[in-house]
Order: structure tokens, then C-alpha cells, then sequence
């Protein structure tokens, strides 16, 4: 099978969403199918990330100045990449009203069977655009990438004849979990934007430094809030406490969860959380906010531990619970890896695409869906 993937982001730009299309390309390139990717960037751009084929496009900057040339460029050179390439099927990964202007004029044209997976609903506010409402009509089959975010759809009246849930997936992690290390120590990783609520991990280190003096955070990631959240940890006197990278690589994450012995997940919003998972196949524990998909990655007592969002004292007892059992952390750990490794490898999630894809075109072809529309 020829498929089409169009995430709104993806590598080397770095987040949950680029992570997970570039992992479901490399599975669908492994089990056999052809995979093309398209994307944004800066700029018109061909390059190869781990032999994926990838074309980026300046989608936002062409739309926001109407930009005219380029609009019409990006327009035509996606159909002569769409007729030279001739995909069976397209995924559009992100329902985005900037992208979906491009979209829908596209695959309307070419006549082009697609789905759509819907990772999140934070990024928009206004979902009744006629570009974001035609490419939803259109699409052959709509998966969110957990049932929360299906919940939030169903909550807002927004309905499709064929809506799923298809759980993100990684493939195990390449190195193996490390023991964890003494003293304890916790680590955070994620874009600094507000809605991660890494300023209160901040005020619960406050709290856990006071009885775990030795205890240490590592903070990995960029993003917008970075300055204030180095004002804060200075103005909380945790120079010393807590540590901030930039972003690493996605294959370098691993080793930064390798040497917490806890990974704190504190967002106000997550659709799924990819950190959380990348925890559990190393074998460690999560401490999260009880919030949306976090509530299905993790499964309370058994896997990590959820906790009322915004609250630092609250996320403190829970991190000071476990820190007080080194072993239920180890139990915790091996339960979260045994039950990664039953639902959310890449593996899994690829085949649930690949029958997805599948039933799309099967109702194609037999003519029991109408995309005389298209």
C-alpha cells in the first residue's frame, strides 16, 4: 500500500505528535508499505529523517502574510508530488484550521481517499472554519488517539459515521531500563508551554527538598517558558535542586528517564502523553495529573500515581509516598512496562491504522460509503 502521512509537525521538530507519525512511518515502512511524508517548515524543504522521504512546506508563514506565490507553489507542487507518488490513502495527522486550507483544496482535487487522527483539541479554538468542517465531512474515517479526546468530541456535538480511538505506540525502547539510581532522583520532559505545569513541579520540589535534601529534578525541553522557569527556580532557591536542559533528541530521552528513578507528568492537559509511555517502557513509574489521556496510560496504584492538577502539594505527597517505598517504585516500574508492552506498542497501533486504511478503501470500492463529493 502507497501511504500519504501529513502530520501538521514532524522531525527534526520535536513533540509529541513528531515523535509519534515518524514512529508509525517507520513500522508501515517495515511491514512492508510505501511511505511519503508531508509536513511544515520554514521553508520548501526535501530531506530524509531515518529513510522516511519527507517534503516540508511554509504552510503557516504562506497563509498568515497571503502570500500568494506560495500559496499557489506549495498548492501545485503537493499535486505533482501527489500524482507522481499516487498514495492509496492519506492520513492527516492534526485537524488544524491552517493546514486543513490546504487540505481539503488538495485531496478534494485529486479525488484522494483519507483519514484524519485527531491528537488534540488544545491547538484550536474554532473547529466550524468551512476548510475545518469540509475535510471532516470528507474524511473517509476520523481516530482519536484516546478515548478522552473522543469524549471531548462527542461533548462539543461533533460527530463522524465512522470515529475510533487508535492509542498512540512506541516501539520499545532500544536501551534497556537502567536500575534505578540512589539517591532517587525525578525527571520531567516536554515542551515549556503552560499547560505542562512544570512551574508546579517547581514549587513541589520546594516541598520535597526540605526532607529529601539530596533529591534532584531534571527539567528537559524548550519552549516559551523557559526564562521564567529559570526566574522561578532561582527565586525558590533551587539553583542547586533543579537541573534545565534544552531539547535532546528524541533517542537521546531515554537516557534521561534511564537516571530518574520517578518521571513527573504534572500538565493541565495531555490528549495521551507520550513521556508517560516512554517512562513505562523503561520501567519507571509516572506521577501525573489525573486528566484527559493521562488516565489511560496510567493505570492508578498499579502503574504510577495521579494526582489533582495544579496542586504542588499534592504532587509532593505523592512523589514523597513513593520515594518513602523504593520498592513499591520498582514494582510500580515493571507493572507500567509489562502493560506498555501489552497495549501501546507501535506494532499495535500500525496494524490498527493499516485496518483503518483498509476499511476506507474497501468502502470505496464497493461503493458503500458516497465520495462522489471528492
Amino acid at each position: 500500500m502507497k501511504i500519504l502521512l501529513w502530520p501538521s509537525f514532524y522531525l527534526p521538530s520535536i513533540g509529541g505528535l513528531e515523535v509519534m507519525a515518524h514512529s508509525l512511518a517507520q513500522q508501515l515502512k517495515k511491514m512492508g508499505h510505501e511511505i511519503l511524508v508531508l509536513t511544515t517548515g520554514e521553508e520548501f524543504k526535501e530531506y530524509s529523517m531515518e529513510s522516511i522521504r519527507v517534503y516540508a512546506f511554509p504552510f503557516v508563514q504562506s497563509l498568515l502574510h497571503n502570500d500568494l506565490a506560495n500559496l499557489k507553489k506549495i498548492l501545485m507542487t503537493i499535486e505533482g508530488l501527489i500524482d507522481a507518488f499516487a498514495p492509496d490513502i492519506v492520513n492527516i495527522h492534526g485537524w488544524i484550521e491552517v493546514f486543513s486550507f490546504y487540505q481539503i483544496r488538495i485531496l478534494r482535487k485529486k479525488k484522494v481517499p483519507y483519514c484524519i487522527t485527531v491528537h488534540g483539541l488544545l491547538e484550536q479554538k474554532h473547529y466550524n472554519t468551512d476548510a475545518c468542517v469540509n475535510l471532516w465531512k470528507r474524511a473517509g474515517s476520523v481516530n482519536t488517539v484516546s478515548r478522552a479526546i473522543l469524549e471531548s468530541l462527542h461533548e462539543q456535538n461533533i460527530a463522524h459515521p465512522s470515529l475510533r480511538v487508535i492509542y498512540n505506540g512506541l516501539p520499545a525502547s532500544p536501551k534497556p531500563a537502567a536500575p534505578l539510581p540512589h539517591p532517587p532522583s525525578l525527571a520531567m520532559i516536554g515542551r515549556l508551554t503552560e499547560e505542562k505545569n512544570f512551574d508546579v513541579a517547581f514549587h513541589a520540589m520546594k516541598i520535597l527538598v526540605k526532607a529529601n535534601p539530596s533529591l534532584k529534578l531534571v527539567l528537559v525541553g524548550g519552549g516559551i517558558q523557559y526564562r521564567d522557569l529559570t526566574r522561578l527556580r532561582k527565586s525558590l532557591g533551587l539553583d542547586e535542586a533543579i537541573k534545565m536542559t534544552d531539547f535532546v533528541r528524541p533517542s537521546h530521552v531515554p537516557n534521561y528517564i534511564n537516571q530518574a528513578s520517578i518521571v513527573l507528568v504534572p500538565s493541565s492537559y495531555e490528549s495521551f502523553c507520550l513521556t508517560a509511555l516512554e517512562a513505562a517502557f523503561l520501567s519507571r513509574p509516572v506521577v501525573a495529573s489525573n486528566v484527559l489521556g493521562l488516565k489511560e496510560v496510567i493505570e492508578p496504584f498499579q502503574t504510577g500515581l495521579l494526582i489533582e492538577p495544579g496542586n504542588p502539594s499534592a504532587l509532593a505527597e505523592a512523589v514523597e509516598r513513593l520515594l518513602s517505598n523504593p520498592s513499591q517504585i520498582e514494582k510500580m516500574g515493571k507493572a507500567a512496562q509489562e502493560r506498555a508492552l501489552e497495549f501501546f506498542t507501535i506494532e499495535k497501533s500500525a496494524q490498527n491504522y493499516l485496518n483503518m486504511y483498509r476499511e476506507v478503501l474497501y468502502e470505496r470500492s464497493s461503493h458503500q460509503r458516497d465520495y462522489s463529493y471528492l
